[in-house]
């Protein structure tokens, strides 16, 4: 699964050997056993890439492979936006921070984490 954190000033993707469902059933555990309020959501959550380190048949390829999970769409000539359909998790609703994780296929979300190594991106 993929795991991305979004901050005030910092924006991050963690791949995680998770079943996506068992993370979020012990994130409300835990929530629960430490009285924090939580906020989950259905949604989706959107970064932008520099078009110069996508690779458009890799694009395409995933894509295909995560049928209404992702989309790529291209902004301008120097970005594209990569929007994911999965969960938010933040600690109330109007919340801009917080944690959206999503599961993708393994080589979908790996390609992510590489990209996010080789230059910092931003959320959309």
């Amino acid at each position: 699964m993929l795991k991305l954190t979004y901050t005030e000033n910092n924006f991050n993707i963690e791949y995680i050997e998770t079943n996506l469902q068992d993370w979020i059933e012990n994130r409300v555990t835990f929530s629960l056993r430490t009285g924090l309020n939580g906020y989950i959501e259905h949604t989706t959550a959107s970064f932008l890439l520099p078009s110069i380190l996508v690779d458009k048949t890799n694009s395409t390829i995933l894509v295909e492979q995560n049928q209404n999970i992702i989309n790529i769409d291209c902004c301008d000539r120097n970005f594209i936006e990569v929007t994911l359909k999965g969960i938010w998790l933040c600690s109330n609703v109007e919340s801009d921070t917080g944690i959206f994780v999503t599961h993708l296929d393994t080589c979908a979300e790996l390609y992510f984490l590489q990209l996010q190594q080789h230059q910092n991106f931003s959320y959309a």
